[in-house]
């Protein structure tokens, strides 16, 4: 259990962070090697360099676990567009200081934060939908593009058929039935002249 006496110094440490404003970390207690790492995250800090920041606090809370730390970590993180670790760690913060002062302004926080989380989970969840729709959908193209060609090479050409008057046997037939007709006309012009022997077969036997 924390002493009353610790969460009293706590909420004196803590109690002049503005996290309404401009946050900043807030101030750990004396130590000598978290005392360096403090130092070295809030000149950091100071220097929006937050990452190098983060990683300092880091080091010093696991020198001396002091919450403090860990609401420097989620200020780090909120300052860093990590709506997530941030509300991870102000969680940690008010679980390790429950009676902090500035409790009521750190769970309007998280609450933001994890507003903040869920808009871009969804948008997120959105985005890979779409791409995952527009895969799809070059998948389906390219697959109808190759039965397309596959058919066109496979397919057999329809043969058309050619017209009478454009095939060879139709003119054989027609030069063959001139030829055939002129002959028995010529043939019945001869018979029919004068002179010509009747085409009445005689009778045959001894006279």
């Amino acid at each position: 259990m924390i002493s009353r006496a610790f969460v009293w110094s706590l909420s004196v440490l803590v109690a002049y962070v503005p996290l309404w404003s401009s946050p900043r970390p807030a101030q750990a207690s004396p130590g000598s090697e978290a005392k360096a790492y403090y130092q070295k995250a809030m000149k950091a800090y100071n220097l929006s360099e937050f990452s190098e920041a983060l990683t300092a606090f880091k080091e010093a809370y696991r020198v001396k676990p002091d919450p403090a730390f860990l609401f420097n970590i989620a200020q780090c993180y909120r300052r860093m567009n990590d709506p997530e670790q941030a509300s991870a760690f102000y969680h940690s913060y008010l679980r390790e200081a429950p009676s902090a002062p500035n409790r009521p302004e750190v769970e309007r926080i998280i609450t933001e934060m994890d507003a903040t989380t869920a808009a871009k989970k969804a948008e997120d969840d959105k985005q890979r939908a779409e791409a995952e729709r527009q895969r799809l959908e070059a998948e389906h193209a390219r697959t109808t593009a190759v039965v397309t060609t596959d058919n066109a090479v496979t397919a057999r050409p329809i043969e058309k058929k050619k017209p009478l008057v454009k095939r060879g046997w139709f003119w054989g037939a027609v030069v063959g039935g001139v030829v055939v007709v002129g002959g028995a006309v010529a043939l019945g012009v001869v018979l029919s002249r004068p002179g010509n022997p009747s085409p009445t077969l005689g009778t045959t036997g001894v006279q």
